[in-house]
This record gives structure tokens, sequence and C-alpha cells, in this order.
């Protein structure tokens, strides 16, 4: 089961990105070691992955979601425009598809919430456990930002 706890959390996970959305696009931009995202990429994958994960949780709700494959950025079609995006309009799509997101948890049944689906790595889970798993795997792209910021980078 979804709990409320986890609502709260996907409510108020993104405060940050008000105060981050005033820094200037150049500072999203600089450079981190070769081969590592930096900011704005952080930031477009978060916002990329939310979607998906809406259609999982549509899925998984139906009771036709079986086993879904771990998610990589760099293997998904949509990715390449998703990184094209400037700050501002990640930003403000990140809020509205969570506004989305919470819409669509709060509107599911108990039985859709008990359903489950099967990640290749950490095995079958309900929905509560998916979205615990979206939320920690947001805190951490949030962190990493985050680290980004006081590290002067931003």
């Amino acid at each position: 089961m979804i709990t409320e706890g986890q609502l709260l959390r996907l409510q108020y996970q993104l405060e940050p990105l008000s105060a981050w959305a005033q820094l200037t696009p150049a500072h999203w931009e600089v450079p981190t070691a070769p081969g590592k995202w930096n900011a704005r990429l952080h930031l477009a994958h978060l916002a990329c992955y939310q979607q998906l994960f809406m259609h999982r949780v549509r899925a998984i709700a139906a009771g036709g979601a079986g086993t879904l494959s771990r998610y990589k950025a760099e293997e998904d079609p949509a990715w390449a425009a998703w990184q094209l995006k400037p700050i501002k309009n990640l930003v403000e799509e990140i809020q509205a598809d969570r506004d989305a997101l919470l819409i669509q948890l709060r509107a599911l049944a108990p039985h859709e919430q008990a359903a489950t689906a099967t990640h290749a790595l950490l095995g079958e889970m309900h929905l509560g456990g998916w979205v615990e798993f979206f939320l920690l795997h947001e805190a951490h792209h949030l962190l990493t930002v985050l680290k980004m910021v006081r590290a002067g980078r931003l």
C-alpha cells in the first residue's frame, strides 16, 4: 500500500527546485567529470523518469506489468529530447507532472495499490514499494545536485 508519508514526500521532495531554478542557465551547464552528468542533465533525467514512472504506475495498477526492466536513460529514445530542454522548462514540467502523479496515486483503489510488478534487480514489489523506490532514486539525484551546488560548481 502507498502510505500517507510517501505521498507527503512526493508532494514536498522537489521544494529545493524553486531555489535552484533561480540559478543562471550557465550554472547548470558546469562540466563535471568526463562521462558524468552536469546538474541540468540530472534534472532532465528526473523529469523524464517521472513520466516513465507514471506509465509504470498505470501498468502495475492494471495488473499487466509483469517484470519491468531497469531504466537506463541512454537507452531511452526520449532521452535525447529531454537533454536539450532548458532548466525553466524542466522545472515547470517536473512540477506539473508531480501534481499529476499525486492525483494519479491518490485515486488508486486499494486493490490497485496492492498490485505488483517485478523489478529486474529488486524483485517483486507492490505499488507502495515502487513509490518508495521512485522516491529514493529521485532523492539520490537531488542529493547529487545539492553536492554540486554546495561544492561551488553551481
